[in-house]
């Protein structure tokens, strides 16, 4: 029993037990530390008067499905973010102001297999859900990067006598135009040492 009781207190985890008419009888230490609610608070009182979101339909059902068909519920972070809003306790709280939560919930039963209470387990996946959020933000910045890029690439048709280039409409640009739109290039004109040798500009 007391090395029960060193695990619920010891464990990486949130554990709660709440008895049928929600109030709490139990409250790990993990729970005391991020939610800033004692042990001493919260036992014996209702879940609710704590965490009034708990009494929401979507929560309601959660529970109440234990508690009725003593199977063991899931509460998806991606589908619900968080049982117990809890500040996030980590460098990505700009990102998530609150801790994101997978939680379990199962049946706590007497030695005769009635249920008794239930626990709720509640897992810290905030840094997860961090590194997806900012992965996708990457991407989402690469595509729009890729976005603006236009590559060239392929025959292009270009004229053998004044060098403008067919596009694909069929009608014909000069060179500069072509590849400014089809790339991200950008041109600024000078004169190369053989065309200044000519003086092209000069008809006297």
């Amino acid at each position: 029993m007391r090395e029960s009781a060193q695990i619920f207190e010891t464990i990486n985890t949130g554990l709660v037990v709440l008895n049928h008419d929600l109030t709490v009888r139990a409250w790990n230490r993990w729970m005391e530390h991020h939610s800033g609610i004692t042990e001493k608070e919260i036992v014996g009182k209702s879940i609710l008067e704590f965490y009034p979101n708990l009494s929401e339909p979507k929560y309601r059902r959660f529970i109440k499905s234990v508690f009725v068909f003593g199977n063991y519920a899931y509460f998806s972070q991606k589908l619900h973010r968080y049982l117990f809003a809890m500040k996030n306790p980590h460098l990505s709280v700009d990102i998530l102001p609150f801790m994101q939560q997978s939680c379990t919930a199962g049946p706590l039963r007497s030695e005769t297999g009635e249920i008794e209470g239930i626990f709720i387990a509640v897992q810290d996946v905030t840094e997860n859900v961090a590194v997806e959020i900012l992965l996708k933000r990457k991407v989402e910045q690469l595509e729009e990067a890729l976005e603006k890029v236009k590559l060239l690439e392929g025959i292009i048709p270009i004229c053998m006598y004044c060098k403008k280039i067919r596009d694909d409409e069929k009608s014909w640009q000069q060179m500069e135009q072509y590849i400014s739109d089809h790339s991200a290039a950008q041109f600024s004109h000078g004169i190369c040492p053989d065309c200044f040798s000519r003086k092209p500009w000069d008809v006297s």
